[in-house]
């Protein structure tokens, strides 16, 4: 961490402060600028505009090792900038030097330790015990502190799955918020490992009201003269059993996709990252967001950086080198990837919101299928770097013939 560039940061926005009572509107109206509310302090327009920017290029330099999140830093520089605020003019140079050097001695506190769970829903208790990535599924019972009538018995025991990562962080909200990054980025990927048709029936999430939506519903016909309230609730989701785990991420590279959660390299980053998106889209309810995703999730893990012109072009010709190893299939595959790019462009450009059922389940196809590919085949095992994957789509382009095998091992 650049601790000298940090303290710089703080000492620059510091002189910039206005004088106590000073810089604020003239006038009152419509909201046009800047405001910035923290703990009383109250900036506006111009300096409000350097407090943020401040708080962009120094949260850029702390949060790089993951100890420290945005929130964080944030409290950590409004409370020393409000230090300075607070005192007149003449104050300020001592006040100045006094909350830099507090604030580099906080930023060199050492990270602790964290052990976090999260809930997670949409698994069957029977997964407790199974391990994916960074986190392992466990079982325990907690008793509800709330009540909500023909939902929730505030006096019973319930069974609630969690799923338990450890992080490092350098106090409980930023170990919060990483470990549910974690959670979430692992069952976004589970979801696409484990999804079966569109939308998905396969919904785990951190919340409740990703698997089933709570809502109160009144309803009357002809013949009565009042409505009838109730509590509805729908299934979004049914749980994934153990068996149905086991089966699904076997089949479809479960223990190659687990190790490339646990690797810290660029390769592994896109491919994990293309998996995401997609596991957004499996679950995305409205068809023409789910093409979307999925489209953008193909962009991201086989174009990457390297997007130049003719995207299409680009895209169709590097998965059709992915899955096919002939001329007539690659053939094929370019045709329908541009047919459904054609589909992909109305409803960027012209807002198009009709997707057919065989669209979607063709473009969901290929894009599990190229990320399976990317995950499983001996050609990519031992890649460490974006760039060696762009330059292994270049060498196809150029002629390399060294085709796709094993295609579709994906033992878990």
């Amino acid at each position: 961490m650049n601790l000298n560039r940090a303290k710089q940061i703080f000492v620059d926005l510091a002189k910039e402060l206005p004088e106590p009572g000073k810089g604020r509107p003239q006038k009152s109206g419509p909201i046009t600028e800047s405001l910035l509310i923290r703990g009383g302090m109250v900036l506006h327009g111009e300096i409000a505009n350097k407090y943020f920017e401040a708080l962009e290029e120094m949260s850029d330099i702390v949060t790089a090792d993951e100890t420290w999140n945005k929130d964080a830093v944030d409290e950590l520089l409004a409370n020393r900038v409000r230090a300075v605020e607070e005192v007149s003019t003449d104050q300020r140079q001592q006040v100045i030097r006094a909350q830099a050097d507090e604030l580099v001695v906080q930023l060199s506190k050492s990270p602790e330790t964290w052990e976090i769970d999260l809930s997670v829903y949409g698994m069957h208790p029977d997964c407790a015990g199974l391990k994916f990535g960074k986190i392992a599924f466990l079982i325990e019972k907690v008793e509800s502190s709330q009540t909500i009538p023909g939902f929730i018995d505030a006096a019973a025991d319930n069974r609630t799955l969690f799923a338990r990562t450890s992080v490092e962080a350098i106090d409980q909200k930023s170990a919060i918020d990483r470990a549910a990054e974690i959670v979430d980025r692992h069952l976004d990927v589970l979801n696409a490992i484990c999804v079966q048709y569109f939308p998905s029936r396969t919904r785990l999430s951190r919340s409740t009201f990703q698997a089933k939506q709570l809502s109160i519903m009144r309803t009357r016909n002809t013949t009565q003269t009042e409505a009838a309230a109730r509590f509805h609730g729908e299934n979004l989701s049914i749980l994934l059993s153990r068996p149905d785990y086991d089966k699904l991420v076997s089949q479809r590279g479960g223990s190659a996709v687990s190790a490339l959660l646990l690797t810290q390299n660029s390769f592994a980053t896109r491919v994990i990252a293309g998996y995401e998106i997609a596991g957004t889209a499996c679950v995305e309810q409205r068809p023409q967001l789910s093409f979307l995703l999925l489209a953008i999730a193909l962009e991201s893990v086989v174009l990457g950086k390297d997007t130049k012109s003719e995207i299409t072009y680009q895209l169709s010709a590097r998965i059709a080198h992915l899955l096919t190893s002939d001329v007539p299939s690659r053939r094929t595959v370019v045709k329908t990837v541009n047919d459904l790019y054609d589909l992909r462009s109305k409803i960027v450009h012209t807002g198009k919101d009709e997707v057919a059922e065989t669209e979607l389940r063709i473009l969901r196809h290929i894009c599990l299928e190229t990320l399976l590919a990317l995950a499983t085949l001996p050609a990519f095992v031992d890649m460490e770097t974006a760039e060696d994957l762009d330059q292994w789509f270049n060498d196809r382009m150029l002629g390399a013939t060294e085709p796709p095998t094993n295609k579709g091992d994906g033992s878990g």
